[in-house]
């Protein structure tokens, strides 16, 4: 028998922001599928998005972190996790800067695309700051503001600005020029 989680307020912005985002990645998509050079960040981001809310549904990330505390708790170093935490955060936010520069220098010409693919991958290191969960961020992400834990607005945040952004080029791009007869 497959349980599914309980889906909280925050839960529920989450799925609702992923699915938004995923949604309008996907028709983005298809709006661009015959220019290749649009299609392929749209592919990714609309991959990842799908991802995303795969995971909120699923509770996939609580599931890999309960199995990652249990392994330290067994091997005698949770006690030991800080260090470890800070300096995985530390990696992550190398290779958050090393990901914005290369999609900045390949999207150059494309600010939607470029706007859209920064905040698929800043929800990708959200996710990956989750897994981490350092206490100290946790305090933050999870304090409750109006009903909602704070990191429900940084996911609706986030998944709006990829849902608008991707439009936005999807847009721009699926424009019909019209055709000039030499006046």
């Amino acid at each position: 028998m497959i349980l599914l989680p309980i889906y909280t307020r925050t839960s529920v912005a989450g799925l609702l922001s992923f699915g938004i985002a995923a949604l309008s990645s996907g028709i983005a998509l298809f709006r661009l599928r015959n220019v290749p050079a649009f299609a392929w960040p749209t592919a990714w981001i609309a991959a990842l998005e799908s991802l995303l809310l795969l995971d909120m549904a699923m509770d996939g990330r609580w599931a890999l972190h309960g199995n990652v505390m249990h392994f330290a708790l067994h091997r005698g170093f949770y006690a030991q996790r800080h260090g470890i935490q800070i300096a995985g955060l530390t990696i992550l936010f190398a290779i958050l800067l090393f990901g914005a520069a290369i999609i900045t220098r390949r999207l150059r010409s494309r600010p939607g695309a470029v706007v859209a693919a920064w905040s698929a991958l800043l929800a990708l290191t959200i996710w990956c700051v989750e897994l981490v969960s350092l206490h100290e961020i946790d305090a933050v992400l999870y304090h409750e503001v109006g009903g909602f834990m704070v990191i429900a607005f940084v996911w609706m945040i986030l998944g709006a600005t990829t849902a608008i952004s991707i439009q936005l080029e999807a847009s721009g791009r699926n424009q019909v020029r019209p055709v000039s007869l030499g006046n």
